[in-house]
This record gives C-alpha cells, sequence and structure tokens, in this order.
C-alpha cells in the first residue's frame, strides 16, 4: 500500500470529472490517482525519461474556486517555503511549486512507499487489542520530536501534527530500519513572520491533538502546540486511545479543562520515567511543557536506561527491575526538568553511594601505612635478624620480591706468591738461629 502526503485512502478512488491524468507538469505526467482529502488531491507522477516518481498535490477544483482560494494557495506556498527552509530527512522533500493553465495551484513533493504511523497503530490493535511496542514508540517519537526540533529551530511550528501525517518508510540506515517523515505543513505557521492565514480566534487543526492554547484560539502559538500533540500520540499509542474522546467541541473543552487519566491506570507496566514525559509534554500550561529539543533528550535518556539502544527491542512487559534502576532519571513530580541539571543529580547521586567504600579503602591504607612505620622503628633499634615474611592480621602479606636469576661472577684472582709481610718474618727466624749457634 503506497502513503503519500499523509492522504492514506487505499484504495485508490476512481478518477473524478475533475482528473489530471495524463496531464503533463513539466517533464512529468500525471499517471494515476492515489488519494483525496479536505484541501486537495494528490496524484503518482514520473518523469517521460528517467522515470522518477513523484507525488502531486493539487488543491481541490471546490477551493480553487471560493472567494478565499488565494489563501488557501498561499498554505501551498507556505507548505513548500517550509520544509524547504527546514531541509531535514524527516520531513517529507518538496522540490516544486507552480500552477495548471486554470489557475489551480499544486506543488512536487517526494513519492514515499510505506504506512502512516495511524495504519500501523490500527494494525496492532486490531490484533486482539495489542499495542506497539514500548520500544518502537520511543524509536518513532524520538524520530519524529527530531524532525519538529529542527522546525522550531527555524521558528516554524507545523499546527497539525496527528499518526496520519506521519509515514513509516523503510531505511537500512537508521536504527530500527525506518523513519518517520512529517507531512502536510499546509497550515504551519511562521513564528517570525506578521503574515498571518487565520485571524486571530480561528481555530484550526485536528481537535483530538489539539493543545489548550490552540482550542482557545490564542494568536501567539509557539512550539509547545507541537509538543503537546506529540504527547498525544504517544500516549494513544500506549494506552491504545487518546487521552479525551467524544465529539469535536466537547474534546476541545475537555482539553482545556480536564486532565488526562493517568497512563499507569491504563498501562501498569509503563515505566515511570515513560509516564512522567508524556504527562509533562501534556501540561495545560504551555510554559511549563517541555522544548521539542528536551523531548528528543529526555527519549534518549530512557532508551538509554532501559537498554534498547534506539533501536527494534521486545516490549518491557514486566519492567519491575528496570524501573527500580530508573529512579535518578524519572521526572520529579512536575512538569520540566532540564536534562542537563538532571544528569548532574544523577551523578552526585552515585557518588554518594561510593563514599562508603572509598571510606573503607582509606581507613585500610592508613592502618598498613602506620603498621608499617611502627615495624620499621623497631628494626631500627633491634639488632639484626634473618629476614622473613609476616602476615599481619587485617591487611594482606606483602607481594615477595621477583624471582632474580643467579649471576655468576668470576672467581677472584689467586696470588702464587707469598706475601711480603711472611718473608720478612722468615728472615727474622733465620738471623735468631745463627746468633743462638754463635
Amino acid at each position: 500500500m503506497s502513503s503519500v502526503a499523509g492522504l492514506v485512502l487505499p484504495p485508490p478512488p476512481a478518477p473524478s470529472a475533475h482528473s489530471l491524468i495524463g496531464v503533463r507538469l513539466g517533464r512529468y505526467v500525471i499517471t494515476r490517482e492515489l488519494a483525496r482529502g479536505g484541501m486537495g488531491v494528490v496524484y503518482e507522477a514520473v518523469h517521460e525519461h528517467i522515470g522518477h516518481r513523484a507525488a502531486v498535490k493539487v488543491l481541490s477544483s471546490s477551493l480553487s474556486k471560493e472567494g478565499k482560494a488565494v489563501d488557501y494557495a498561499g498554505r501551498f506556498h507556505d507548505e513548500a517555503r517550509a520544509v524547504n527552509i527546514v531541509q531535514h530527512p524527516g520531513i517529507v522533500k518538496i522540490f516544486d511549486f507552480g500552477s495548471l493553465p486554470d489557475g489551480t495551484v499544486y506543488i512536487m513533493m517526494e513519492y514515499l512507499e510505506g504506512e502512516s504511523l495511524w495504519d500501523r497503530h490500527m494494525r496492532a490493535v486490531q490484533r486482539q487489542g495489542q499495542r506497539i511496542p514500548l520500544a518502537d514508540v520511543l524509536r518513532l517519537s524520538r524520530l519524529i520530536a527530531s524532525a519538529l526540533a529542527a522546525a522550531h529551530e527555524k521558528r516554524i511550528l507545523h499546527r497539525d501534527l496527528k499518526p496520519e501525517n506521519v509515514i513509516l518508510v523503510r531505511d537500512p540506515d537508521v536504527p530500527g530500519g525506518e523513519r518517520t517523515k512529517v507531512l502536510d505543513f499546509g497550515i504551519a505557521r511562521f513564528m517570525d513572520s506578521a503574515q498571518r492565514r487565520t485571524v486571530a480566534g480561528m481555530v484550526m487543526g485536528t481537535a483530538v491533538y489539539m493543545a489548550p492554547e490552540q482550542c482557545c484560539g490564542v494568536d501567539q502559538l509557539d512550539g509547545k502546540v507541537d509538543v503537546y500533540a506529540l504527547g498525544v500520540m504517544m500516549y494513544e499509542l500506549l494506552a491504545g486511545r487518546p487521552p479525551f474522546e467524544g465529539e469535536p467541541h466537547k474534546i476541545m473543552v475537555m482539553h482545556v479543562n480536564q486532565q488526562p487519566q493517568p497512563l499507569r491506570e491504563l498501562v501498569p507496566d509503563l515505566p515511570e520515567p515513560v509516564h512522567m514525559l508524556v504527562h509533562g509534554m501534556l501540561v495545560k500550561k504551555p510554559d511549563e511543557r517541555p522544548s521539542m529539543a528536551d523531548v528528543v533528550a529526555r527519549i534518549q535518556q530512557i532508551e538509554a536506561a532501559l537498554g534498547l539502544g534506539g533501536g527494534f527491542a521486545p516490549h518491557v512487559s514486566s519492567p519491575h527491575g528496570a524501573t527500580a534502576s530508573l529512579q535518578q532519571l524519572a521526572l520529579p513530580r512536575r512538569p520540566y526538568v532540564n536534562t542537563s541539571t538532571e544528569r548532574v543529580k544523577l551523578s552526585s547521586a552515585r557518588i554518594g553511594r561510593r563514599l562508603p567504600l572509598w571510606a573503607a579503602l582509606a581507613g585500610l591504607s592508613l592502618i598498613a601505612f602506620l603498621v608499617t612505620l611502627w615495624a620499621s622503628s623497631n628494626r631500627s633499634a633491634a639488632p639484626a635478624a634473618p629476614a622473613r615474611q609476616e602476615s599481619l592480621s587485617g591487611s594482606p602479606a606483602p607481594a615477595a620480591p621477583p624471582a632474580v636469576a643467579p649471576v655468576e661472577t668470576p672467581a677472584p684472582a689467586v696470588n702464587q706468591e707469598r706475601p711480603k709481610s711472611s718473608r720478612h718474618k722468615s728472615k727474622q727466624s733465620s738471623k735468631r738461629r745463627r746468633a743462638r749457634h754463635r
């Protein structure tokens, strides 16, 4: 099944009366219709010479004829600009923007083969109520957060993040063998631009994933709206359902006024750091949520602590031992903690645990030094005795000196001539004997 531009409606619908199949866009020829959505239709196009496949998203004919057609066309243009400003491998590439002879605008983007995150989630739910494994949820969420952190760095908001707008494609160079592609920046906002496609108080987005400030129609938004949406997605993937369900207007009221059910009640075996991270992303006040870059760092810490390494790993079904080892990584009961500060606290705690061992070693070293000093003073005062090794109680015996091979020394030369003193004594004895004979 092919998924393109976030519009996944298999099987592809039959061409309508306004079908563009066969239309030429430069060197590309539209070959088939792939999907339809609220704002447009997505086609497959193939380069007539080299066979390169592309996806063409065309503004729907009905919107092209409305009085706000200029605004809708502007959103297509904003989408093309946004993804090319960010230039991140986790965001779909758009390489052309133009208009048909009748003035209908289109964007041409890379053709993606894969499945949406929503399809992956639904397949897991339909298998006897199963869920995507924890390791995969963390890995995919980290990749999504990384792409959006790059967008936020360029002062661009997505504002419509949801599982349908994330495509999973094969990529052998990425841990886990697949990469996420974030799509549909159609209602993206440039935070540094004074131009607005929506008026103050106008609400746009998908109710299930909208942040409280979005639901209230606040005009001054920042990257925290995408953090909230990703938190809803993680909650849904882990629990099997979103935090709030119902009619769109009721869901929006709950986003503003109601706290979500704690994840630990729905997933008892969920590691505490994951629970705290997700709920920290769902805090009502945007200033108390982490930034998207901090979400990336936190997920990396959790993956490392769980030994997941950013790749596929079995679902942690009984993490009691892992939870105990994660106490230093668990977020305190507040929405957000700076990761660098948390690392410092973790290091200090580990040092504290090692202090008793250090004290014991230092005490043994001091005792051994005093004993050695006392023994050396006694040896200097007492007569020399044959050396022997002694093992002191409570301290290790000194190591034996290394064996040294005996070195043969030449025997001293022997003087065959008698010493001079001996000859002198012989002469004196001879004189005394001659004197007695006389």
